[in-house]
């Protein structure tokens, strides 16, 4: 293997974690935002501190997988799964917090 094909296969590895954790980041912003049009457009109460906390452990993982990208290498494409799996399990627990399917 040459040097050039190893570096490409090096960045080709990386390059689908930079996009999602990029992603993330929008999704965790886009969930901020319709959190605060709710709360306040709507005048639905919403626990904020059990929704930080739910957020944190979402932003805590996604600056992890960040800030790992480079050591996880070739392995870093195994964690997209747990991510995802993440992600539905922080919408889910935000959804239960602010009342459920009965929340407008």
């Amino acid at each position: 293997m040459t040097r050039a094909a190893s570096i490409d296969e090096s960045i080709s590895h990386r390059l689908p974690i930079a996009w999602i954790v990029r992603l993330r980041y929008g999704m965790i912003l886009g969930e901020v935002a319709l959190m605060a049009a709710v709360s306040w457009g709507f005048d639905v109460p919403a626990p904020w501190l059990l929704v930080a906390a739910v957020l944190a452990i979402q932003l805590l993982a996604n600056a992890w997988i960040s800030h790992r990208r480079d050591a996880l290498g070739a392995h870093g494409e195994h964690w997209v799964g747990a991510l995802f799996i993440l992600d539905a399990v922080v919408m889910t627990l935000i959804l239960g917090l602010t009342g459920g399917p009965l929340n407008p």
